[in-house]
């Protein structure tokens, strides 16, 4: 690919960037490979050329740290760890430059450097010494690597807003470093004995890792067990070469993804279906139910579900769940957050008595397996108050109701539409028992949280109800206030022109009755 490349004289800026990009794509290729050395080398090319092009200080540090990893996979934890320490302590002093008060670096000529992202350089951090962690673990130094692992979790917790994870080459994110601590306090346990066998310690890296991961769970899993009775040590041990056909399925399954993500960034949400589709297509031909199915799944019907395709949505993440059961077994804490997904959307569909099963299902796993105040948990808390609204058993929706938001409102900018959907539902289901005080408080606070990020017909469902219990309670001020944020809600809603002809029929029947209520205010 670069055969023909020369360099010959003072290129721009955009020409080192972009050949410096080239020989990085070059490297992921030799990492698929297993050609570890070809890797490292082609990393350093791509690294003179972001010099070259004096590119930013993260972007720098992020190959470096692919450099790092590259000596990892080929067998070098000495120095991998070396390399892993230079990008830490890079980023460190980075960062305390950027946090130093009024404080300015001068660049090449004099001139001002960049701010740089505080969050980005805290996850450089939290990534090399997880490397540094996975490189002792490498070398058999189970416990200096548990401290590692503290280490890096400990920064984790500061990044509100991670960076966005790569598929290539390793993804050593938060939920990574958390396996790797369990990891190592296994190994400290047992003083030396062998760890568990491979296939347990997969199932341990799906159920904390995210699915955008799945490429790291391959290489680590690959690179630290090199049998099914393998230990951690390692030491000195290249990981074995993927082989060709593994490398096609990777490259080309990877293709139609970023097509896919392209495509809804482009806002062409029909072409990215038949993306991922044709992703799907790929694996089924290949029989491939490795983590790359599951991203695909979970890609595709999330996509669908936005589109309001409830039903064809269902079906996929009812093989999502065939999937995790098949790998994992029916009690897998992997099973927790698809169960949730698979029964609000047997709710959705009316399918009460499947659903029922199904969240027992998933409040059981989660509690055992991640504990009752967790996301998952409040998440099958949130699904089971919906599907007790739609079984008319509001008591009980309330209560599931109160148990799922303590979680959400300790971060109240992350979980802002789930907090106003569990209001709403609270609001409607105290309405449902005449309980038009208690309902009232429920639908305002859901108010207090509208802003942009809110849909439309989220707010409308918000705003109407409160016209109605403010007319009944005579306070003509407050209607009249919320009656004009709801029929503004409303009309931009239906002017858009996205509307499903189901719903739209719906919102004309809302718009008829604050034209009512309107009148009636005059």
């Amino acid at each position: 690919m670069l055969s023909g490349c020369i360099y010959v004289g003072d290129w721009s800026k955009e020409h080192h960037l972009r050949l410096s990009e080239r020989f990085r794509l070059l490297a992921h290729h030799c990492i698929i490979d297993g050609n570890f050395k070809q890797a490292e080398s082609l990393y350093l090319q791509s690294l003179d050329e972001q010099e070259r092009a004096q590119s930013d200080p993260i972007s720098r540090l992020s190959l470096l740290l692919e450099v790092a990893d590259a000596n990892f996979l080929g067998g070098n934890p000495d120095q991998a760890l070396k390399k892993y320490q230079a990008v830490e302590d890079e980023a460190e002093r980075l960062r305390q430059i950027q946090s130093a008060p009024q404080s300015k670096q001068k660049g090449a000529g004099g001139s001002d450097i960049q701010p740089l992202s505080i969050p980005a350089l805290q996850q450089l951090r939290a990534d090399a010494i997880t490397g540094e962690g996975f490189s002792l673990l490498q070398k058999g130094e189970a416990k200096q690597a548990e401290g590692k692992f503290r280490a890096a979790q400990e920064i984790c917790k500061t990044i509100k807003k991670t960076a966005e994870l790569h598929l290539f080459p390793l993804d050593l994110c938060c939920d990574c470093g958390k396996w790797g601590l369990s990891l190592a306090q296994e190994s400290n346990s047992r003083k030396g004995k062998q760890a568990s066998d491979a296939s347990g310690l997969l199932e341990r890296i799906d159920d904390t890792c995210p699915t955008s991961c799945a490429s790291s769970r391959m290489l680590i899993s690959r690179r630290l067990f090199q049998s099914a009775g393998g230990t951690a040590s390692g030491a000195g041990k290249a990981a074995p070469a993927v082989s060709k056909d593994e490398a096609k399925l990777q490259s080309t399954w990877e293709s139609l993804m970023r097509g896919g993500q392209r495509s809804i960034a482009e806002k062409d949400q029909g072409k990215a279906e038949r993306y991922y589709r044709k992703a799907l297509q790929l694996l089924d031909q290949k029989n491939d139910r490795s983590g790359r199915l599951q991203m695909t799944l979970q890609r595709l019907s999330f996509m669908i579900v936005r589109q309001g395709r409830d039903g064809e949505a269902l079906l996929l993440f009812a093989r999502e769940v065939e999937l995790k059961r098949d790998r994992f077994g029916k009690n897998s804490s992997a099973l927790a957050a698809p169960l949730c997904r698979l029964g609000i959307l047997q709710v959705r569909q009316n399918q009460l008595g499947a659903a029922e099963q199904t969240l027992a299902d998933a409040r059981s796993i989660a509690t055992r397996a991640y504990g009752p105040n967790s996301e998952v948990c409040a998440i099958a808390y949130a699904n089971t108050g919906e599907l007790r609204m739609a079984q008319h058993r509001n008591t009980e929706a309330i209560e599931y109701i109160d148990k799922a938001l303590p979680f959400f409102i300790k971060d109240t900018d992350k979980y802002r539409l789930r907090i106003c959907a569990l209001y709403l539902n609270r609001g409607a289901a105290c309405m449902s028992m005449n309980d038009n005080d208690e309902a009232l408080k429920s639908f305002a606070r859901a108010e207090e949280l509208i802003d942009y990020s809110v849909p439309l017909g989220m707010q409308v469902h918000i705003l109407a109800p409160m016209c109605d219990i403010y007319f009944q309670k005579k306070d003509y001020k407050s209607c009249k206030s919320v009656l004009l944020k709801a029929q503004t809600a409303l009309a931009t809603l239906l002017e858009g022109g996205n509307v499903p002809p189901h719903k739209r029929t719906v919102f004309e029947g809302v718009k008829k009755h604050l034209q009512d209520i309107q009148s009636l205010l005059k």
